[in-house]
């Protein structure tokens, strides 16, 4: 590690700025993942006004990314293919385990909550190593990002009666739906003749 940074300082590249650089390509990676799982998490989202809740993060990200791609840029970098397609993957294992359950918008929005808490910390570290390394840009870009993501936060917060209300809903009708169904069956097996009775 040492030739490494050695190497680095050589080419006028410090550590923190390696260290910036890494960090700015970490946040363009879990947007990655953010941007898979809350398009699956807006899938969920039985109510107009969760949908826009989704809707609204889902902006969020794609302007980060976008933020994020800009600063990495000036940084002579770009956002490391590798993270970005392991978070991706990452958003498609989750995926799966939203097809292999059943997803209410009370799950989908905890999750989203869960990942939105995520991007905080990120960021929060985004900034510091920012500060630290000077590039007033970047702390700046945070700043405005973090109050983004704190704000969609306690939306998201304020969201979860309306949420659990509406996995309520859901569960009502999946497992009524799921009695109509074995009682219609049953009577399917009552009605069916022997064909040796025929």
């Amino acid at each position: 590690m040492e030739l490494a940074c050695e190497g680095a300082e050589a080419l006028g590249v410090s550590v923190t700025e390696q260290q910036l650089i890494a960090y700015l390509m970490d946040a363009h990676a879990i947007e990655e993942q953010s941007r898979g799982l809350v398009r699956r998490a807006r899938r969920a989202g039985e109510r107009d006004e969760l949908r826009e809740i989704y809707a609204d993060h889902l902006a969020r990200t794609e302007e980060h990314r976008q933020l994020l791609q800009a600063r990495l840029q000036a940084h002579g970098a770009k956002p490391s293919a590798v993270k970005d397609a392991a978070m991706r993957l990452g958003a498609l294992n989750w995926s799966l385990i939203f097809q292999a359950q059943m997803v209410t918008p009370g799950k989908a929005t905890a999750l989203v909550f869960a990942l939105t808490h995520v991007k905080i910390a990120s960021y929060e570290l985004l900034n510091r190593v920012a500060a630290r390394a000077a590039d007033e840009a970047t702390v700046a870009m945070t700043e405005r990002v973090l109050a983004g993501e704190r704000a969609g936060a306690a939306r998201l917060s304020a969201s979860f009666d309306q949420a659990l209300d509406a996995s309520l809903e859901d569960w009502d009708t999946s497992r009524s739906a799921a009695g109509a169904l074995r009682r219609t069956q049953a009577i399917g097996e009552a009605m069916r003749v022997p064909l040796g009775s025929v």
